[in-house]
């Protein structure tokens, strides 16, 4: 997003931060919440909602662009709820594990789950960095919609509550 708003929109230094802040926002205004409603409802279907979401509202930035409407306050706001999206993501996802693995394979589970997110943290930004330089801003965020998209797809096929999980006592509010 810093990217676009400075290669595509011609932002300021102020409004190139402004950005970092707005998509960390989400965690400061809405982590307890998250937490409480990733507790509370489906979480395959929030973490389906929010991976559909976040490739929607990132394809529309290179359609605005295309169309000639797309600005810093569209772009902050774009931020905001893949932020929000990416919040509610994390937390289902880290609660969900424990409904589809027995709790001898949660502590690998966790691992994996770690080590993935990790490395996507390393990989993300140089794979992401590469295909600006190759292919400009715009087009990288139809990849990265695109990458959502893919993971829509799979998080499809993430199997039901496990029976041995299931039979658990576990307090959370039923959906």
């Amino acid at each position: 997003m810093p990217l676009i708003a400075i290669n595509v929109l011609d932002a300021s230094n102020f409004l190139v931060g402004l950005i970092t802040t707005i998509s960390f926002l989400p965690n400061l205004l809405l982590g307890f919440h998250a937490g409480a409603i990733a507790d509370k409802y489906n979480r395959k279907k929030i973490m389906l909602l929010c991976q559909s979401s976040s490739a929607i509202l990132l394809a529309l930035i290179p359609l605005l662009y295309v169309l000639d409407v797309l600005n810093i306050w569209i772009l902050l706001l774009i931020t905001f709820l893949t932020g929000c999206c990416s919040l509610f993501f994390q937390l289902s996802g880290a609660s969900y594990l424990p409904e589809i693995l027995s709790p001898n394979q949660l502590i690998k589970g966790n691992a994996n789950l770690q080590l993935t997110h990790g490395a996507s943290q390393v990989m993300g930004p140089t794979i992401g960095g590469t295909i600006i330089q190759i292919l400009t801003a715009p087009i990288a965020i139809i990849v990265d919609a695109f990458s959502f998209f893919i993971s829509f797809i799979f998080t499809l096929f993430l199997p039901a509550k496990s029976k041995k999980s299931s039979n658990k006592k576990v307090p959370y509010f039923p959906v």
